[in-house]
């Protein structure tokens, strides 16, 4: 997970849910990460194209154009993009 050229990983979040990139924020921050949250997929694109994570997390919801974008630039083309888990809805919850 960790670029030679660092000290630490870089992880870059783009979620919806405040809550939610809060939690895979501290995730990572706990495994020693360096973290950059960005709210949507014109601010992921450009910190992620500019400082070549080692990992981008995102939203499910996101364009699959982005996922497309970032694998084809060459800054970003090498990180791991995970997905941030599906949001729960209340009546999914209670369904269960």
């Amino acid at each position: 997970m960790q670029s030679s050229r660092r000290q630490r990983a870089m992880v870059v979040v783009m979620g919806l849910d405040r809550a939610q990139v809060e939690v895979e924020t501290e995730h990572w921050r706990g495994l020693g990460a360096v973290v950059v949250k960005t709210r949507d997929a014109g601010g992921c694109l450009r910190i992620s194209t500019s400082v070549g994570p080692d990992v981008i997390v995102l939203d499910r919801r996101v364009p699959e154009r982005l996922v497309r974008l970032l694998r084809a630039h060459p800054v970003s083309s090498d990180a791991r993009i995970d997905w941030l888990p599906s949001p729960v809805s209340v009546g999914s919850w209670r369904a269960a």
